[in-house]
């Protein structure tokens, strides 16, 4: 009698083994061709953007920025811009306010045109992120004064302390910023002027705008 369950014990064990073996080795296989499978992360790039301000469109003005982010610094973008066109007459009057210049200014129409280099800092390395930055630009001012026939030229260079928000709204490409600084311009050269009356060059430029973009 014990013979008999000493031998079925065996025969089970001879069973039951070689399946246990078996479906390990299936399950290491498995996890091998799983971990084969698993797509390697994306090697650091450099990403490109280009991006205008809504804002001056609507007031018929002109706004191109482009941008690079370094793949081993991707919280920096460093980039270029032009942007200017004919100020609205209440931005004047508003700029004008912030310089205590309203009565000095009266009546003069003002047009700004500016190169600048940009750079900013984003607290991510990507996707919506809030930055600081300052734009390095030089600006040529374009003022006319019709009532007196006066009419004057010149240029000033600005360092423009910067911050603001970029939002991705829809994935990683599309893009929305709202931004703001205050402009420090250096004193008038390069100028040229004609008539009795002369407009008071700005001490301070605030600026603000919305901008929209696209990051490849």
């Amino acid at each position: 009698m014990i013979g008999r369950a000493v031998a079925a014990s065996t025969a089970l064990l001879l069973l039951v083994v070689p399946y246990e073996i078996a479906s390990a080795q299936v399950r290491g296989e498995a996890e091998a061709t799983v971990t084969v499978a698993t797509p390697a992360p994306e090697p650091p790039r450099w990403h490109l953007d280009v991006e205008g301000d809504i804002l001056g469109y609507f007031a018929l003005a002109y706004s191109l920025h482009f941008h690079l982010r370094p793949a081993d610094a991707p919280r920096w973008r460093l980039g270029f811009g032009v942007f200017g066109g004919r100020l609205p007459g209440w931005f004047v009057d508003f700029e004008n306010w912030a310089n205590g210049s309203g009565d000095e200014n009266e009546g003069w129409k003002v047009r700004a045109d500016a190169y600048a280099l940009e750079a900013f800092y984003h607290f991510a390395d990507s996707g919506s992120s809030l930055f600081v930055g300052a734009y390095l630009a030089l600006q040529q001012w374009d003022l006319t004064q019709p009532s007196t026939m006066s009419a004057k030229r010149s240029h000033q260079l600005f360092i423009w302390p910067a911050v603001g928000y970029r939002w991705f709204p829809l994935g990683p490409h599309f893009f929305a910023t709202i931004w703001a600084g205050l402009g420090i311009p250096s004193p008038g050269f390069a100028e040229s002027h004609s008539g009795p009356n002369t407009f008071d060059e700005y001490r301070i430029y605030p600026f603000g705008s919305i901008h929209l973009g696209v990051e490849m």
